[in-house]
């Protein structure tokens, strides 16, 4: 099985962030070293300020992995002005290397998680399974450089 099929069967059986992290950890574990911390970042103050926490520990990090860097991923977006603002800002002003797809917000996605459903089993090809995909498909090209 390749590592395309395997992630994107498992991508198939995600749900929500938590899900699509267990993928990223199982992508990680094909390579030899883990080097890029993949932190949800939504709209918001207490987010912003997290990421940057997190950079200073990814800081301290680098001394024992120097490669080891963060790629913030934008969830719960929202087509609204603040939203895309915020969005807009991660990745271009704010320093942070980001992901260029965003997992939006989506009914069909908090209903799925209100059924406990898995939620391309509930909605195959609703936007947020197709974000998650595309997150996908964005580490395997990082990761064959």
């Amino acid at each position: 099985m390749t590592k395309e099929k395997a992630i994107m069967e498992l991508i198939d059986k995600s749900q929500e962030i938590e899900a699509l992290e267990s993928c990223i950890k199982i992508l990680e574990g094909w390579s030899e070293t883990t080097e890029l911390a993949k932190p949800p970042v939504k709209v918001g103050g207490y987010e912003n300020e997290a990421i940057h926490n997190l950079q200073e520990q990814v800081d301290d990090l680098r001394e024992i992995n120097p490669e080891l860097r963060i790629k913030g991923l934008v969830t719960m977006r929202q087509k609204n002005k603040t939203s895309l603002d915020f969005e807009e800002w991660m990745k271009t002003s704010s320093g942070f290397d980001m992901f260029v797809t965003p997992i939006r917000r989506s009914i069909v996605a908090e209903k799925a998680s209100m059924r406990m459903a898995v939620l391309p089993q509930f909605s195959k090809n609703c936007i947020v399974s197709q974000d998650y995909r595309n997150v996908v498909h964005e580490l395997l090209k990082e990761m064959e450089g």
